[in-house]
């Protein structure tokens, strides 16, 4: 017999399954396999409903025009957000809180000479957040000679993950900031043209109801939602014993730890030997009914022709004796 558990990247949950009793809670709290099965509990899915999910990841692709007219004046980091500057691209995104709240954020960009651009990214109203006219991020955004985004040459300060204090007291984690990789063409790019947005991802948002469950082999139980998001929120691992032959049998198709199974060991499937979970999938015997009855009938067959041919043989026989006399 194997016990299993659960815990959840996200809510840090257990599910453990000893003999016919289910315990079950949820824990808000990453995931850590400790061994003691004192610290199991149960997956309550029905619990997800209505629950927000912050965003946590945004992703953009856009072309900035290379043919722009580079801003000549003075430009000091918040002129854009101020409007004291008019950004030359910007486009707007929706954000959620843990709460799931929505808030909006704009980043815009301004050409300040061959190559050299600068961003910012801030909050509209400026008011949805602590930070000083609504800015959370801005530095300078660099490109190469193809059109390709230059990390090295940029600020950092615009690539790195925002965690905005909002003023209605909704949480929120760091949101990690994608606008491409360097030398690549997966985010930021100068090319000459229109400046355009070309895709952008915003995860987060209330969640609805939970309107389907997905387990993988690994062990990662991912509630899909009614808005199509899908959301891990569980891990379950395996127990193995030592004899597994030696464990207790119990009604109901269940067993229980002995003194000969040995203790118990909690891992994630498919390491320290732990096997693999099978979802959906149910346990049937290896033996197929009609093929079994098919060779019945073969062998059947195959045995009362071999019969007739011994007593054929047999009738032959006592011809040829009768022949003699």
């Amino acid at each position: 017999m194997r016990s299993a558990t659960t815990a959840g990247p996200a809510s840090g949950a257990w599910w453990r399954w000893d003999g016919l009793r289910q315990r079950a809670a949820s824990r808000r709290r990453p995931y850590a396999n400790t061994g003691s099965l004192g610290t199991l509990v149960p997956v309550r899915l029905s619990q997800l409903t209505g629950t927000a999910a912050a965003t946590s990841k945004l992703q953009m692709r856009a072309n900035l025009d290379s043919t722009a007219t580079a801003f000549t004046g003075t430009y000091t980091a918040g002129d854009i957000a101020g409007g004291t500057t008019p950004a030359q691209f910007s486009r707007p995104f929706d954000i959620s809180d843990a709460q799931g709240g929505t808030h909006t954020v704009t980043l815009a960009f301004l050409k300040t000479g061959p190559n050299a651009w600068v961003g910012e990214i801030y909050a509209t109203p400026a008011s949805d957040v602590t930070a000083t006219g609504g800015l959370l991020a801005s530095g300078a955004v660099a490109f190469n000679g193809d059109g390709s985004l230059d990390l090295a040459a940029s600020d950092p300060g615009m690539f790195a993950a925002l965690t905005p204090t909002w003023t209605n007291g909704a949480g929120t984690g760091p949101i990690t900031i994608g606008l491409g990789t360097n030398g690549g063409l997966d985010g930021l790019t100068q090319f000459g043209g229109t400046s355009s947005l070309i895709s952008l991802t915003v995860d987060g948002g209330l969640l609805g109801s939970v309107a389907s469950v997905k387990i993988s082999d690994a062990g990662i139980v991912s509630a899909v939602f009614e808005d199509g998001t899908t959301r891990a929120v569980y891990q379950l691992p395996l127990a193995n014993f030592q004899n597994p032959d030696a464990l207790t049998r119990l009604p109901g198709n269940a067993y229980a730890v002995s003194d000969d199974s040995g203790g118990v060991a909690i891992n994630a499937p498919g390491s320290l030997g732990a096997g693999m979970i099978s979802a959906k999938t149910l346990e049937a015997s290896t033996v197929d009914l009609a093929q079994e009855f098919t060779n019945m009938i073969r062998f059947q067959r195959a045995y009362s022709a071999s019969s007739k041919i011994v007593t054929t043989v047999d009738e032959m026989l006592q011809e040829m004796n009768a022949l003699k006399r």
